[in-house]
């Protein structure tokens, strides 16, 4: 886009010399756009001079939710689900969807709040149980204490796994 500014400002300079001598094809052809691309910059210029060269910044759909509200939803999750009033103790994504549908009125596809949770600084995190077995902290230390220092094979599995290996040849 520099590039073509470049062009543009030059063709300003030259009274659009370069688009008459060479033609639309050509001006797209050496900064790497399309003819339309070009033809709507070359438009943009006239109408409004060479500030309105770049395309006007688009704002897109406006979100479901207000910023009020997305700021709220996130004090909600962060307190918990069962501060909510679910008896789960993580959220899932339909918990979150029925609790925005409730609270706001707006309902959103699962796919959708994934991103809208994304965008508020929550991550997917998959519960797991904890080892039940799991030694306890005293349980490690008595271990360790116990197993000593370096572990050695014996002699007899030293030259079992040895017998089987043969002298590098030079």
């Amino acid at each position: 886009m520099k590039e073509f500014k470049l062009v543009v400002r030059g063709m300003h300079c030259r009274s659009c010399e370069m688009l008459v001598n060479e033609g639309l094809d050509e001006v797209a052809g050496s900064v790497s756009m399309s003819r339309q691309t070009v033809h709507d910059i070359l438009w943009r210029f006239v109408e409004h001079g060479l500030d309105a060269v770049y395309d006007a910044r688009r704002e897109g759909r406006p979100h479901y939710l207000s910023l009020k509200q997305r700021q709220d939803l996130k004090k909600r999750l962060i307190a918990g689900s069962q501060s909510n009033g679910f008896r789960e103790g993580s959220w899932s994504t339909r918990m979150v969807l029925h609790l925005v549908e409730e609270r706001y009125g707006r309902k959103y596809t699962r796919e959708h709040m994934t991103r809208v949770l994304h965008k508020l600084g929550f991550s997917r995190q998959k519960p797991r149980p904890s080892n039940a077995l799991k030694p306890s902290e005293k349980e490690i230390r008595e271990f360790k204490k116990k197993r000593g220092g370096w572990c050695l094979t014996t002699s007899k599995e030293a030259t079992s796994s040895s017998a089987g290996m043969k002298p590098h040849s030079a």
